[in-house]
């Protein structure tokens, strides 16, 4: 949105990336699409290819999201052959993508691959059982986020 507001023709595209779907001082980016679990990821691919080729209105700046490994880390671990199953499919994600912005002619940009978190295996052995240090009642846990918290019970 910020990108759009500078002003000189410009355009961005959000392909379900989380909270891309919200207004921003009362505007949405030009291209956009919110969430579907089903969604292909080559799909999302030609979807914002066609965002940034676009003649009346390229977007000039791009999200695209793409909810894997992270769900296939939680599912199945971050050892197991699923997850390395998704990790050749998210590789091949991006091959597509950079084969597609060639074939589009699209030379000049900039390709940013983040992503949220690691992981790692926790073997039974390692864990700590809190509730055998607290009395039954007094605690409440917030799961919330990667780390654990324990308040006391107001």
């Amino acid at each position: 949105i910020v990108n759009e507001k500078s002003g000189n023709n410009k355009h961005s595209g959000v392909m379900m990336w989380p909270g891309g779907d919200f207004k921003y001082q009362g505007s949405l980016p030009t291209h956009g699409k919110t969430f579907e679990w089903n969604y292909e990821f080559n799909k999302r691919v030609d979807t914002v290819i066609k965002w940034i080729t676009n003649s009346s209105s390229p977007a000039n700046i791009v999200f695209l999201y793409i909810e894997e490994p992270d769900s296939s880390g939680h599912k199945f671990g971050p050892n197991s052959v699923e997850l390395n199953n998704t990790l050749r499919k998210v590789d091949d994600t991006i091959a597509y993508l950079e084969t597609s912005l060639k074939n589009n002619r699209v030379h000049n940009y900039n390709l940013i691959i983040l992503s949220d978190h690691g992981m790692t295996s926790v073997s039974l052995e390692k864990v700590i059982d809190l509730t055998k240090f607290l009395t039954n009642g007094t605690y409440d846990f917030d799961t919330a986020t990667p780390i654990l918290g324990v308040s006391p019970k107001k």
